[in-house]
């Protein structure tokens, strides 16, 4: 009976948040050099998925994590970032194409140029940068050789707990030694909760849907913007003056390439498949505030 979900590169941000709150006997799990509880390890460099996985007649569905994600170091190391973003995962492709399972890719919102905003699903490609290219090379492969998919071209994610690196915590750490910060206000894009990606990741993987969809929130804002409702939420709590000084994100160390400045996206093909209570940036900022000045633990699901 296939009714099992594989998620290939459990170990990312995304994935580990999946298996946080979507585990038990429905769920196989890969990853590579970080460990994870029950899951199996699988280096996509060095071995084929077929010497890991003894069972893909149970599975139906597979999440694929599994990449470089960063766009300066797929740039810095083309060669490394090729070989793991496309050439390793047409391997797992060919391989998901023979078992008859249908793959849910995750992709990105910079397969897009940045000079427009407001993308749909059906607008026109054309990444700028390297990260972008990968990803799109693998919706091409996707789109000729499978009849059942889906693509998320995913937007910035971002977490609400203490040290996960994300947009948020990074200024609330930074804040709490500078009273200075450099924030772009010309870079736009549709910031979503880590929580929610992973709820329609799974609604998806249980679902006959197929097709390409942005996976993003539903309003758009630039990081100024972001910064301060951050700001607005954190004065509640502390009178400090901070400064803020706007600039363009392109004047940022980008490591060698130009990124793409508006990669916002439409969301309302994808809104009118899930139903379910979304997290705002404004909500978010609430939680995380209170969290660093209180001390408090927040869970949402």
């Amino acid at each position: 009976m296939r009714d099992k979900i594989l998620v290939i590169g459990a170990s990312s941000f995304v994935g580990e948040h999946f298996l946080s709150k979507y585990s038990g006997e429905e769920i196989v799990a890969t990853y590579n050099s970080n460990k994870l509880k029950n899951a199996i390890q699988f280096n996509a460099l060095t071995d084929d998925l077929s010497e890991v996985i003894l069972n893909p007649e149970e599975i139906h569905t597979s999440i694929i994590f599994l990449g470089n994600t960063k766009p300066v170091s797929c740039f810095k190391n083309p060669e490394l970032s090729h070989q793991l973003n496309v050439e390793s995962i047409i391997r797992i492709l060919k391989r998901l194409k023979e078992w008859g399972v249908r793959p849910i890719f995750i992709s990105t919102e910079f397969v897009f140029d940045g000079k427009k905003g407001g993308y749909k699903e059906v607008h026109s490609t054309n990444p700028i940068v390297l990260y972008g290219e990968q990803k799109l090379l693998i919706e091409e492969y996707i789109l000729v050789n499978f009849n059942e998919y889906v693509i998320f071209r995913l937007a910035k994610v971002y977490g609400l707990n203490k040290n996960d690196k994300t947009i948020f915590i990074n200024w609330m750490e930074y804040l709490e030694q500078h009273q200075v910060i450099n924030c772009a206000d010309d870079q736009r894009f549709s910031p979503i909760y880590v929580g929610d990606v992973v709820d329609v990741l799974y609604q998806f993987s249980k679902s006959k849907y197929t097709g390409i969809f942005h996976l993003g929130g539903a309003q758009a804002f630039t990081r100024l913007e972001l910064l301060e409702l951050l700001l607005k939420e954190r004065s509640k709590y502390l009178e400090s003056k901070i400064t803020i000084n706007p600039c363009s994100f392109n004047s940022f160390d980008l490591g060698g390439e130009e990124w793409p400045v508006d990669v916002s996206l439409d969301v309302r093909k994808l809104m009118k498949k899930i139903n379910k209570k979304w997290m705002t940036p404004q909500i978010a900022c609430m939680y995380i505030v209170e969290s660093f000045i209180t001390g408090s633990c927040y869970e949402y699901n």
